[in-house]
């Protein structure tokens, strides 16, 4: 089993103007070479986090380890930062007035230059980089500085890559693959990455682990599988797609189960409930109401025997014929207390 290079203990961060400290009471550990997804509605402390950890933001308690060595206050540093840690924030600066290539080389200085040539094209390929190679940073624009502001990470010797929404000013088109070649390499490269990203969704396929924040507090970390599976609470299950509620009688009358003790909400979630054309086992029936364009697919509003509206996705934009039923598998049914 890989070692633990990164150590987040008991981290509490407060701004002297805001109401509430900005993270309160952070516990969680990053093993060598995991690729760790941070994620949260805004405001939940995400970059914070982020910050602390890259020793750009101090804390007020608590302390962040790096291969076991404490970290030090970014208000004893001269210049902000720790030499192990890269980090890349949304807002993108660059050295003035140097090429891309000369940038790369930089970071790259402790190699040969056969080797620098290999590893220039390489960087330059993984980004989509080759036509920018002898731009400046003042020929770029913001998605551009952004895909290089990634390539001197990957180039730089960091134990720990700390990202912050690093894709949020590349186009759809370019976003997706250098995601995918970024992601690739970093399975082969050895090195470990901490990333804040908007889209919780977005971070299944690639995260080993996945680190939830809201207003501050830790609400839960676990792989992809269990967070998204067995969520914490409604917000951490709302976090990857719109969850539909349950009421009391919805569960007796239409799937003949009993309201659990203490709890306070169930639901499922759209992408969960399906939608058939006859009736079958366990399929409820409902009437159709209206339907809501969203591009690839639609909503369909629904309203069951009891009352009920359900939200579910279709691809045409009304049923073909009078009767609706849908299903779901109880087992994806919450309930949180």
């Amino acid at each position: 089993m890989a070692k633990t290079l990164l150590r987040v203990d008991h981290l509490h961060v407060a701004y002297t103007h805001a109401e509430q400290p900005a993270l309160q009471d952070i516990s969680f550990q990053v093993r060598e070479g995991e690729c760790v997804a941070v994620i949260g509605e805004s405001g939940s402390g995400k970059s914070t986090l982020l910050r602390t950890i890259a020793c750009l933001q101090s804390c007020d308690s608590g302390a962040v380890y790096l291969e076991d060595q404490v970290l030090p206050n970014p208000a004893a540093l001269l210049i902000k930062g720790y030499a192990g840690i890269r980090y890349v924030s949304q807002y993108t600066i660059l050295p003035r007035l140097r090429t891309v290539e000369d940038m790369l080389r930089y970071e790259l200085r402790y190699f040969d230059t056969e080797e620098q040539d290999l590893l220039v094209d390489q960087y330059l390929d993984i980004f989509s980089l080759q036509e920018f190679r002898d731009r400046r940073d003042t020929e770029l624009s913001g998605g551009q500085k952004q895909r290089v502001a990634l390539s001197l990470a990957l180039a730089s010797d960091a134990t720990l890559l700390v990202l912050d929404e690093p894709f949020n000013q590349i186009d759809v088109i370019t976003r997706e693959k250098v995601k995918e070649q970024l992601f690739s390499y970093f399975r082969n490269s050895g090195k470990t990455l901490l990333m804040v990203t908007h889209d919780a969704l977005d971070a299944l396929p690639w995260s080993d682990k996945i680190v939830v924040l809201r207003d501050g507090h830790l609400l839960q970390v676990g792989t992809p599988e269990k967070v998204y599976e067995r969520p914490v609470d409604m917000y951490v299950a709302s976090l990857f797609g719109p969850v539909q509620l349950l009421n009391k009688k919805q569960l007796k009358e239409l799937l003949q189960i009993e309201w659990p003790a203490r709890c306070r909400y169930a639901g499922i979630r759209y992408a969960d409930v399906k939608l058939h054309t006859s009736k079958h086992a366990n399929a409820i029936a409902v009437t159709w109401v209206r339907s809501y364009y969203a591009g690839k697919y639609y909503k369909w509003l629904l309203k069951d025997s009891t009352g009920g509206d359900w939200m579910v996705y279709a691809a045409e934009k009304e049923p073909t014929g009078k009767a609706v039923y849908i299903s779901f598998p109880l087992s994806q049914i919450f309930f949180f207390k």
